[in-house]
């Protein structure tokens, strides 16, 4: 049985028209496995692997191949065991475990820093700049620069949405939607009662109002 297995590798090895290639099952020109040490890369058996791919393996006696270098220059560090980079540097971005100089049209950029920029999509972009916004749909579009509509009752604040609202704006709703921060009226320059919703006016403060309406 054995012989027969030798035989038969022999007989594939021979098929193929890749130089050092050792198995062909597919096409005699689509080598899938060379004859060890050398490594395959690309339908090519190499004495070493390119620049920008590692062995599989560091053992020369079984069949390599190699795998493309996630731990490029751009990749301030990458295990050994990774299967792709987990943040870029040089103003890299983040692209499906490699670093890329731009984000492909369908996606977007996050982060502007030296260091972790990401390409995402719309979903974690607006997740990212727009936390508790609401957009109608589910998604968000490219040209998005603040929100309108926020939800898990926050409040609607400058585009953003905040958890309160700041001491010089007022909040409005009582929704799970819709809760805006607005601005507080001017003071007039001296109290009266019944104006602004004011029902005393502060004795020691002309322009303060004592009690209010709401």
């Amino acid at each position: 049985v054995l012989l027969l297995l030798l035989v038969a590798g022999a007989r594939a090895a021979s098929l193929c028209t890749v130089a050092n290639c050792t198995r062909c099952p597919i096409t005699p020109a689509a080598c899938t496995r060379c004859n060890p040490p050398l490594l395959l890369s690309d339908n090519t058996c190499l004495q070493a692997c390119p620049a920008t791919h590692t062995p599989s393996s560091s053992n020369t006696t079984i069949a390599r191949t190699c795998s493309p270098n996630y731990c490029a220059s751009a990749c301030p560090s990458c295990p050994p065991t990774t299967t792709g980079c987990r943040a870029c540097r040089s103003g890299k971005y983040l692209l499906a475990g490699t670093c890329v100089n731009t984000c492909p049209t369908a996606m977007f950029a996050i982060n502007t820093s030296t260091f972790h920029r990401r390409c995402v999509n719309a979903n974690a972009y607006c997740r990212h700049y727009f936390p508790n916004c609401y957009f109608p749909g589910g998604l968000c579009q490219r040209n998005t620069t603040g929100c309108t509509v926020c939800k898990a009752s926050y409040y609607l604040y400058a585009g953003k949405c905040v958890a309160q609202c700041p001491s010089t704006t007022i909040a409005r709703g009582t929704g799970t939607y819709n809760r805006v921060c607005v601005a507080r009226p001017a003071l007039p320059a001296t109290c009266v009662r019944g104006q602004l919703h004011c029902l005393t006016c502060n004795a020691t403060a002309p322009r303060e109002c004592a009690t209010c309406t709401d």
